[in-house]
């Protein structure tokens, strides 16, 4: 997960994936505070990103 800065601020899942599986993710974001953020997924050649946005 990054900041708008492109600072990494938190690692979700770190894991290798031998086959293809569904993954439920889920974490803590309380110590993040408002702003803009990119969760990145990567897994050999694929990458994927989504942009959220916390408000407190």
């Amino acid at each position: 997960m990054y900041n708008v800065l492109s600072e990494k601020v938190k690692i979700l899942y770190a894991k290798d994936v031998v086959e293809a599986s569904t993954e439920k993710i889920s974490s803590d974001i309380e110590t993040l505070g408002s702003g803009n953020y990119l969760i990145v997924f990567k897994t050999g050649a694929y990458m994927q990103s989504e942009h959220f946005i916390i408000m407190k």
